[in-house]
């Protein structure tokens, strides 16, 4: 690069000589503003706190922001010398302007920097759409055309970068509750019980749209893009627990409870193409559009105990049993159990063992099942309808796997045992595992060209 003058790809004269800061320029200066107000107070018997958060930030990359605002409150209160209360609820709001493509996606922008000319101006960039009555040189008739992007390049996989963060745009919203209520009571010095109820739910929108004239394949007409997701998960459980000392060697501690686990999930989307009139993104405006809807309902109903046998503080053993109700099985097999026992024996304690060299010594071994159900709605044929009519009728396509009607839980069962050894006051440590893990009437689903299976 010489200094000398030649023709630039927008057709006028310009120097030829490298510009070192073109693609540094094109960034602005990243800041968070992030401001937290918290109040808290109380008395001998109740407490609360409540904080208010805003958090927002500004992107080094041109048009792309985020903000978040979210309240929490949280508070207790000691009903009698019995009985307790506690509650929390947090609510965060969430928008997001342009998130940034990554990788090869030909709307990452610093992926296209990757192929700018090193004598490429940034100001002759920054005015990035075809003005009235002007022509790029060596560009073809389809592109060359006002309202389109003036680029360095006529090629069709590459984007100019001020086009990408103004005329591709995504927008992302997410509402988003979460609270629990849990009150405990204390029969005796020794047993307890708890009650606790919990939700966690929120509320996703998306909006995409691609101006016409974009050159990532399958946008050129103008796209445009919704979505809402709505999810859903409730849980309620009881536990009942005791603690006691049998005799002064062996003490016992037992766990019995229950939990309802509920989960929902609804998606709405549609989706337009070939836009009839420029800059206007509704789904009227494209003469191609797609709809879609999913709705997903889960159920766990759940009974379980677990304990632990303590003698003199080095032979412990643990146990645990648990037995679910899944709604996506069928009713004949709907309910599974799975239980577990463990021992760990601290030898170095249980024989009064004196070593400078040994220090701790214990060995382990447990054995364990994990009971898990499946996916809803694998029980019988679903249908799902076709977006785009056949001669003018609707039509529906059948699920890509076939329906198992005497679907199983899996089940895993694992072995482990193991070694803990410490040397010269826990300067040097050996620790080893062995385990082993098998499952049986594991769900594997695979969808073939010439037919599906499930096994």
């Amino acid at each position: 690069m010489d200094g000398s003058q030649v023709y630039n790809w927008d057709g006028t004269m310009t120097t030829f000589s490298p510009q070192p800061n073109n693609a540094k320029d094109y960034f602005e200066r990243q800041f968070t503003v992030d401001n937290t107000l918290s109040f808290s107070g109380g008395n001998e018997s109740t407490t609360f706190r409540l904080s208010l958060q805003d958090m927002r930030n500004q992107s080094m990359l041109p048009t792309h922001e985020m903000t978040r605002q979210g309240i929490n409150l949280r508070a207790s209160h000691q009903v009698s010398d019995r009985l307790t209360a506690e509650g929390k609820v947090n609510y965060i709001r969430q928008e997001v302007h342009n998130r940034p493509a990554l990788a090869d996606d030909q709307e990452n922008v610093m992926y296209q920097f990757r192929g700018m000319p090193r004598n490429t101006q940034l100001s002759n960039l920054r005015d990035y759409t075809i003005g009235l009555n002007e022509q790029l040189v060596g560009y073809s008739e389809d592109i060359n055309q006002e309202g389109f992007p003036r680029h360095w390049s006529n090629a069709t996989h590459t984007e100019q970068p001020y086009w990408i963060v103004n005329n591709i745009i995504n927008e992302d919203t997410r509402e988003r509750v979460m609270g629990f209520v849990r009150v405990n009571y204390d029969f005796t010095d020794w047993l307890s019980a708890q009650v606790r109820a919990e939700t966690d739910f929120y509320v996703d929108k998306w909006h995409n749209h691609a101006a016409i004239g974009t050159r990532t394949p399958g946008q050129g007409d103008g796209t445009l893009g919704d979505q809402v997701h709505r999810f859903r998960e409730d849980n309620a459980e009881f536990l009942l627990t005791g603690e006691r000392s049998v005799t002064d060697n062996l003490t016992i501690t037992a766990n019995i409870g229950g939990n309802y686990k509920r989960d929902f999930f609804n998606n709405t989307n549609y989706s337009g193409e070939q836009l009839a009139v420029e800059n206007l993104y509704v789904i009227s405006n494209a003469q191609i559009q797609n709809t879609g809807y999913d709705l997903q309902e889960t159920e766990i109903q759940s009974l379980y105990a677990f304990g632990q046998f303590n003698w003199r503080d080095f032979w412990y053993v643990d146990w645990s049993v648990r037995n679910d109700w899944a709604s996506t099985l069928p009713s004949d097999n709907n309910s599974f159990a799975y239980p577990s026992i463990g021992t760990n024996f601290i030898f170095t304690d249980a024989f009064d063992m004196e070593s400078d060299i040994l220090s701790y010594g214990s060995v382990r071994a447990n054995w364990a099942q994990a009971g898990s159900s499946a996916d809803p709605y694998q029980l019988s044929g679903t249908y799902g309808l076709v977006a785009n009519p056949h001669q003018g009728q609707p039509g529906a396509a059948f699920q890509d796997n076939i329906p198992f009607i005497d679907l199983q839980n899996e089940l895993t069962t694992s072995v482990e045992v193991g070694a803990d050894l410490r040397f010269f006051e826990g300067r040097l440590r050996v620790d080893g595992n062995w385990y082993s893990n098998s499952t049986i009437n594991q769900i594997l689903i695979y969808s073939g060209l010439n037919g599906f299976w499930l096994f």
